[in-house]
């Protein structure tokens, strides 16, 4: 077996497939939420995930989320793009084996979407424009959390400008719980007063994760301080154990 590291991972080859083993604690924000009301066996299997994913493969809602970024970020919030958006998914040629389940999931989350989101007054009066492709971790004590808003959000209270964003999450076996969804936006909080405010007041009233299936949407909790000390000690504990957890 042939190997090779750098600073953050380190490479298996497996036949013609490749796992990088992280060498970096680092979580997607969804399990970081997951893993914070976990029992012992699910954390442990969370870190052992984290620590040698999956070769990539592109998300299943891919399509999805697109169309309802254009839609959100659009200067006109008009439901016509999204029901037009769900026919173009539906006549798409699969160009890959998981192609034909993807865009019947697509299709299923975009009419979801249309049916179940309410929110479209509350952000009309926002800017509003596409999160970017490739964000900055949020770090806490040592661990990366990936968190990737879809959406940035602008606003104003009085002379104050603001900003806020949309995370957008495909529960459709599992919805998020209101705990779940909560830490999410808080984390999606602190990612954006960290890397993206820039002078701006971060607003958590725009700070907002919406689970497409449920068309339930989710801010950051009251009780900060609270919920942030529940966040740390998840992070320290997923440092002391990255290195020595094994399969």
């Amino acid at each position: 077996m042939n190997s090779f590291a750098d600073g953050n991972s380190r490479t298996k080859t497996l036949g013609m497939a490749q796992k990088k083993t992280k060498l970096v604690p680092r979580l997607s924000v969804s399990k970081m939420a997951e893993y914070q009301t976990a029992g012992p066996n699910r954390r442990r299997r969370i870190i052992l995930d984290a620590k040698d994913p999956q070769p990539y493969i592109v998300g299943i809602y891919e399509y999805a989320k697109d169309a309802i970024t254009e839609y959100l970020a659009g200067d006109e919030l008009d439901a016509e793009g999204l029901l037009k958006a769900i026919d173009e998914i539906a006549h798409r040629e699969p160009q890959r084996p998981s192609d034909a389940k993807s865009i019947k999931l697509c299709c299923e989350a975009l009419e979801r979407f249309v049916s179940l989101f309410k929110h479209g007054e509350d952000l009309a009066a926002l800017k509003r424009s596409k999160g970017a492709q490739a964000s900055p971790k949020l770090v806490i004590s040592e661990v990366e959390i990936s968190i990737q808003p879809d959406v940035i959000l602008k606003g104003a209270v009085n002379v104050t400008k603001t900003i806020g964003a949309i995370k957008l999450v495909f529960g459709k076996s599992e919805p998020l719980t209101p705990e779940h969804g909560e830490s999410i936006a808080l984390m999606l909080q602190e990612h954006i007063t960290k890397h993206l405010s820039a002078g701006m007041k971060v607003d958590p009233r725009i700070c907002m994760v919406l689970d497409v299936f449920s068309g339930r949407v989710f801010y950051p909790p009251k009780a900060v301080k609270r919920r942030m000390a529940n966040i740390l000690a998840s992070c320290e504990e997923i440092k002391a154990q990255w290195r020595s957890i094994a399969a």
